[in-house]
This record gives structure tokens, sequence and C-alpha cells, in this order.
């Protein structure tokens, strides 16, 4: 039975894992303007039964009605009836799995020249700082459109992509406690192609051409003009990834303040960036460089390494899912001394029996601890004495980093020694800066404080304001 239980667990996973991947395919093409529509009258109350009729034994098996409202004269849609179709189908999915009682409506109607769709469930709600970013790729929030429901996250942000590249829109609108509604439109014809204009011709005597010698002293300005940056960083974190947008910007890579300023004696600069591990030794750092290079816009940060957050806060180390035999084997080697009791602590309960099992293939005379949460650990870590303790990072009530904070100020005498276990690796997460401080000799004067306000605030809320890296 044991063994039964574990191979239903792994063909449930690869559907996840095949329909995740589809998902990511979808998004990709459609990021990157690969997508093509194959566009058609179509008859949306046939797509709509046909997504309805997939997700049918859902419906069935937890007991909920499905109300589908469609008037009779509503016009053929101008639309990709498989994206629409797959459109319907994650709504009215999302909206089963998210509720227990009650039921889910479907309505279609006409606006103008837009067909007009909601989707309506009797599910607990959204809450409202969460409404916006449930179209955010992976995005799961801890209430209605939580991880605990399943699903990849991706969803609602291809639907919302797909009704996009149509023409239309999507929004939600809900409230804690009083069900969802997701809408969208889409055009029932297609755009009016407007006239072209004819062309006129300009005759070849008529076009004045660019001189030879100013077109190449321009090109000599350009290279003049080019942005150098002089990297200085303790870490080795910065360089590489700024090697990136290296056909907008010169960098000079210096491992410390002394080569930063050879390197600024060499050749003038347009900032020096200055980046430590430890935030406490940003500012003297940043002084030191302004009182040496008086006039040099000096920026200091502290991007740490990766894993240094998880040494830091008491982790030994960090579990990259998915963990095998072999990692845990080494896991268990690597405390120092011996192991008899672990206690793995995640809200997946598949995760927990894989580890039961994986830790006892291990050591059979191991004593295996389980909790589904961070709360329940830490009840566990007061009654009993543990060696090892395997903590999940993201959990609902309480994360990781939570759990290991509450745990150090316990008092609990001997320590397990504790492994991060997440899916995220470290070395894959983008580094970034807490603060920034920035210092020029001669400080700055207030209209000049206000323009640096007001383009900093666009680099901090504008996403299309970075940088675009080099291909290849």
């Amino acid at each position: 039975p044991r063994m039964r239980d574990d191979l239903r667990v792994v063909h449930r996973n690869s559907q996840y894992l095949a329909s995740l991947i589809n998902d990511v395919l979808d998004l990709t093409r459609v990021e990157s303007g690969r997508l093509t529509l194959h566009r058609e009258r179509v008859d949306v109350a046939d797509v709509v039964e046909r997504a309805a009729t997939a997700v049918q034994p859902l419906l069935d098996k937890k007991g909920l009605t499905l109300d589908i409202r469609i008037p009779a004269d509503l016009p053929r849609v101008y639309c990709d009836r498989t994206r629409i179709q797959q459109v319907v189908l994650n709504l009215i999915s999302n909206a089963a799995r998210f509720t227990e009682q009650g039921g889910i409506t479907v309505e279609v109607a006409q606006q103008d020249q837009q067909a007009w769709v909601r989707v309506t469930d009797t599910g607990p709600g959204i809450a409202a700082d969460d409404v916006e970013r449930v179209f955010e790729p992976f995005y799961q929030s801890g209430t209605e459109w939580g991880r605990d429901k399943g699903g990849s996250g991706l969803g609602l942000s291809i639907s919302k992509q797909f009704v996009s590249l149509h023409g239309g829109r999507m929004w939600i609108e809900s409230q804690l406690g009083s069900g969802t509604s997701v809408f969208f439109t889409l055009p029932i014809s297609p755009p009016m192609e407007h006239a072209a204009q004819p062309a006129r011709q300009i005759r070849e005597d008529w076009v004045w051409r660019e001189p030879a010698f100013r077109t190449a002293r321009a090109a000599a300005d350009d290279a003049l003009m080019r942005r150098r940056v002089i990297v200085c960083d303790e870490t080795g974190v910065l360089y590489p990834e700024f090697a990136r947008y290296s056909s907008e910007i010169d960098l000079v890579d210096a491992r410390g303040l002394t080569q930063a300023l050879e390197a600024l004696a060499h050749a003038p600069a347009h900032a020096l960036i200055l980046n430590v591990a430890n935030p406490d030794e940003v500012r003297p750092l940043v002084e030191a460089a302004r009182r040496e290079a008086p006039g040099m816009a000096v920026i200091g940060c502290s991007v740490p390494p990766p894993g240094k957050r998880a040494i830091e806060a008491g982790a030994q180390g960090h579990l990259t899912k998915p963990v095998t035999r072999a990692k845990l084997d080494d896991v268990l080697r690597s405390v120092g001394r011996p192991v008899r009791s672990v206690l793995v602590v995640d809200d997946d309960p598949e995760v927990l029996q894989l580890f039961d099992s994986m830790l006892h293939l291990c050591d059979e005379t191991l004593e295996v601890l389980i909790a589904s949460s961070g709360l329940e650990a830490l009840d566990v870590l007061q009654r009993t004495h543990v060696d090892l303790l395997l903590l999940d990072i993201l959990m609902p009530d309480m994360d990781g980093w939570e759990v290991l904070e509450a745990l150090t100020g316990e008092g609990l005498g001997t320590e397990p020694v504790v492994f991060f276990v997440s899916a995220q690796d470290p070395a894959d997460e983008p580094p970034s800066s807490p603060f920034v401080l920035a210092a020029t000799n001669g400080g700055l004067s207030l209209s000049r404080l206000l323009r640096c306000s007001l383009e900093m605030s666009e680099l901090l809320l504008k996403p299309e304001a970075e940088l675009h890296p080099a291909p290849g």
C-alpha cells in the first residue's frame, strides 16, 4: 500500500509538471511575441460548454453547481477558439478549486461591439492587496488563490495575456467572504483596417546626405561619451551581473578601494559603485571614497553573496528541492555529531511523506518527526529534543525565517542543526540591495535633490526603466 501511494503521488506530480511546462511555454511565446492567433468566427456558447464539460468531474466531486447564462442571440465572436477556450477553462477551474460550497456562474453578454464574460464563484474571496497581484506569473497569495489549493500560479497571467492579444481586457472584483468575479471582454468583430495613403516619391537629388567626415566625427564623439563605471566589490557578486550590460556601459572590475582609485586615475569615470556584504560598512567606505575622489559620484550598496542570509540566520546550509537520498546522506554526515532524531517541517503532506521514507532509507533507526506548519514545529521543539531540523521556507502561518528567529530566542539548550529546504536555489535568486547610499563631494542643491528624487522614482516604480542586457 505504501508503494502504491508513492506511485500515485509520482503520477499526479508528473501530470502537474507537464501542465506547468505547457503553461511556461505559452507564457514564453506570448512575452516573446511568437504566439500566433488563429482567429475565426466562434460560437462562444460552444466554447463555454466545452470548458465546463472538462471541469464537470471536479464540480461533481465537490458537490458544486454550475449555472451558464448565455443569450441565444449572441453574435459569433472573432477570436482564436483554442486560446479563448483555455481562458474559460482556467477561470472555471480556478473557481472550482477554491469554492467549497455553493457554485459557479458563467455569464456572457453583448455590450456594444464587445462580448462580455463573467465567471463568479461563492468562494472565500480575495484580499484587496492580492486582487491585482494574482495576475503576476507564479503569484499565489495566502487566501483564496493560495498555494494550498494547488495550481502553478500561471493560469490567470496567461489568460489575461491571451485576452489582451485579442484586444480585450481582464479584471477581477472580489471581497473577502463575498466570492470572486473574474471579467473579460473580447471584440466581436475584427478591427477596421485604415486605407493606405498613396505613396509619394522623393527625387534622389532632393535627398540630403551626411558628409563622411561628419559621420566619422559623430562616431568618435559617441565613443568618448560612452558611460564608464568602476565597480568596487568585495563579494564578487556585482561585476558578473553588470557584465550583461557591457554593450551600453564600459565596466571596470576592482576588488578594493585602492584598485578602484588606481583605475580612476588611469581614466575618468561617470560613477564609482561600492559593494560590501556588511551593511554597516557601506557608509564608512563611501566617505573614504568621497575624500579620495572629490567630484566623483559614489554609490554604496550591500548585495550579499548567495546563501549568506541563511548562514547569518543560524542555518548550517540549504537544500534545494527536489532533495535526493544522497543529499540527505550528506546532510546527516555533515552535522558533526550523532543524529538520532530529525524534525521535517513542510506544509505539503506529500513532501513530509517523501522525506520520512528517504530518511529511514538513510538510517532505519532514525526517529523522524513531522510538522505541517511553523507553529506546530515550535511546539514539537519545545517538547522534544531534536538533533536535525529540515525547515521549509515558504509556509502559510510562519515562514522558515520566522521559525528560526523564534527558535533562537527560545533557549532550548542544545539547539538542532538547521538546514533550510526550498524549491528556490539561493544562487538563482536575483541579487538585490536593500538600500543605496549616494554621495558627491559638493552635496546636492535643493533643485538637484528634487530632480534626483523624481528620476529615482522612475527607476524604482517603472520596470521598463531597467537596462536591457546585451543579446547572447
